[in-house]
């Protein structure tokens, strides 16, 4: 059932509204309405129409769930009066019973359309009966309300152009949204009636106003002069505050932990990633420092092999490195490289000297011939030469240089 957008709705969440109607035997028959807020929606959660004992309601309505009464049928008295909505509670009773004393009545009274009143009243006491049985069985009445009247306050609800509508056993008229007339009748509603987005039997039209007119209206602060209701609706509003405070401070601690929750698990991928980092940069460290050595090794072994000096050896082989060109890939080098004679073989290693031995692989014959060219034209080259020149793969050749020292 699609519910109605309303501002400013109040704790509790829910509020349930029962009719008791009093038949002519003495015999009450009920309907039962449940309503929920959903933020600023309005939803009618169940609705119990004819309900004939206390035993089968209770079984419609929790524990704790605040409950307004609307008393109509025998007992309740609906008037017409001239006066309009400032008269008094005690002028009004005495329009009716010139001797009683406006304390022993319980009166509702709405403002009609040609600046008159409607009001209906029932005996403090009868109300105060139907109250102590509703406690008695555990249901919590926060307001009671004497007659139909609440269905006034929810006449801008109702679908345009419908002037005449009829609740349960009365009908009532209005214009331009004002109460015209309102008057009992002998029969029950059967139409279903349009109010904002709902679709109510006519027989629920009385509960849905009075939980509307209880929520919406007065904001959940009851009305009613019954001290025991009175003091009922005092401990369940205060129980429903308290629920709500609970509620708003469950929902800011749950966010509080949300974004906990949020910031570890954003903390923990970045220390993960950092840790990452950091033992790929100890790897990485660990990698130079055995470069590091190896170049030791090599540079040691260099020395000691081919007696060229640190100054000289490097260099020779930084004037080397920095003329090679675009095209060529430097693949290996030998200073005074060992001359191999297989009748020599188990003697000790003959060395060239005066010679640089250069491997490369060339992609471009004319970078080929720039880096003859640069070799030729250091001052510490005699001559530059083709010892092997070999294809080796599409667009790619390898070539061996022998270089002449001064």
């Amino acid at each position: 059932m699609r519910g109605l957008n309303i501002t400013g709705l109040m704790e509790p969440a829910r509020i349930d509204a029962v009719e008791v109607h009093q038949l002519q035997d003495g015999t009450h028959l009920m309907h039962h309405i449940a309503l929920k807020r959903k933020g600023n929606r309005l939803d009618v959660m169940a609705m119990h129409p004819s309900i004939n004992s206390m035993h089968e309601l209770i079984n419609f309505i929790p524990t704790g769930v605040p409950v307004v009464l609307v008393i109509t049928g025998k007992g309740v008295l609906m008037r017409c009066s001239p006066i309009g909505s400032d008269a008094t509670n005690e002028a009004l009773v005495k329009s009716v019973f010139p001797d009683a004393r406006v304390e022993d009545f319980l009166l509702s009274k709405e403002s009609l359309a040609d600046n008159g009143s409607v009001f209906c009243l029932t005996r403090t006491s009868l109300a105060e009966t139907l109250a102590k049985n509703f406690l008695s069985q555990k249901i919590q009445v926060t307001e009671v309300f004497v007659g139909p009247l609440t269905v006034s306050h929810i006449i801008p609800l109702l679908e345009p152009g419908n002037s005449d509508f009829c609740t349960n056993h009365y009908s009532f008229n209005h214009k331009n949204g004002q109460l015209v007339t309102a008057q009992p009748m002998q029969t029950e509603s059967p139409e279903e009636l349009k109010v904002g987005q709902l679709s109510l039997p006519g027989v629920m039209l009385i509960p849905f106003s009075a939980a509307f007119d209880f929520m919406v209206i007065n904001r959940c602060t009851p009305n009613t002069t019954l001290p025991l209701v009175l003091e009922k609706a005092k401990e369940v509003m205060s129980i429903a505050k308290v629920k709500g405070l609970l509620a708003i401070a469950l929902g800011f601690l749950f966010i509080l932990l949300l974004v906990n929750f949020l910031l570890f698990d954003h903390y923990t991928q970045k220390y993960s990633e950092q840790s990452s980092v950091v033992m790929g940069n100890q790897s990485a460290s660990r990698n130079i420092d055995s470069l590091k050595e190896l170049i030791q090794q090599r540079e040691q072994f260099l020395k000691q092999s081919t007696g060229i000096g640190n100054l000289k050896g490097s260099y020779i082989i930084d004037q080397i490195g920095a003329s090679i060109p675009l095209g060529i890939t430097f693949t290996e080098i030998a200073v005074h490289p060992i001359l191999f004679k297989e009748e020599d073989a188990n003697k000790e290693p003959v060395y060239q000297p005066g010679i640089i031995r250069i491997h490369a692989l060339v992609r471009e014959s004319n970078a080929l011939n720039l880096w003859i060219k640069r070799l030729e034209g250091m001052v510490w080259v005699e001559s530059v030469a083709f010892s092997d020149y070999r294809e080796k793969e599409e667009h790619e050749a390898g070539v061996t240089l022998e270089i002449t020292m001064k």
